[in-house]
Order: structure tokens, then sequence, then C-alpha cells
């Protein structure tokens, strides 16, 4: 997998494993949610609803180290605040493969299995 730095996401913690597994635990119900608000925000342009959630996702995704899905978020939040809501769309699909895969990770770290359970 690979798309979170455990280590930066510790860091991040304050090297407290209890906070890092409350903040993972956080993101597993909120990231979500974020990336069903993004697109619906897009889809009936409501921008300020779809910019607060690329920036939550930027953020969650750059507290855990995942600098790629941090990336596409903030593009995504840079081009809603330009307007550029063709160029938004056509990233979408690949935020939400991102988080997908930190979610997966973050799955496996906090119950020792993939997101099928497996």
């Amino acid at each position: 997998m690979g798309l979170v730095n455990w280590q930066s996401a510790l860091q991040n913690a304050g090297g407290n494993e209890e906070i890092l597994r409350g903040l993972l635990e956080d993101c597993t119900s909120e990231a979500p949610r974020l990336v069903r608000q993004l697109s619906e925000g897009v889809e009936c342009g409501e921008v300020a609803s779809a910019r607060r959630a690329a920036h939550t996702l930027r953020s969650f995704s750059r507290l855990f180290g995942a600098d790629a899905v941090g990336s596409t978020a903030g593009r995504i939040e840079s081009l809603i605040e330009t307007g550029e809501m063709p160029a938004v769309r056509e990233l979408l699909p690949e935020l939400d493969r991102g988080v997908t895969g930190v979610l997966a990770e973050i799955e496996v770290r906090l119950h020792g299995s993939d997101a099928t359970g497996a």
C-alpha cells in the first residue's frame, strides 16, 4: 500500500499512539462523509461547502503523511477557488481512490485486517 507515512502520522500525534488511534478513528468516520460532501457540493454548485470539504480532506491527509492524497485535495481546493469546476470533476475519482486507499491502510492499522475483512 504505502499511502500513509506512519512515522509522520505518529509524530503529528505527539508520539502518542492513543491520540493517533483516536485521530484514525475520526478519519474513518469523517473522510467518507467529506468525499460525499465534496462531490455533492460540486454537482449542486455549493462551492463553499465543496471547498471546505476539500480543505478538511487535505488536512486529514497531511496529518497522516498521505501526501499524494493531500496534494490532490489541495489541487481540488485551489481549482474550486478559481471556479475551474470541470477540472475539479476530473480529479474527484483520483481523490476518491486515494481516500479509499488511505482508509484501507487505516483499517489495517486499527484492526489488523484489510477493509474487506480478510
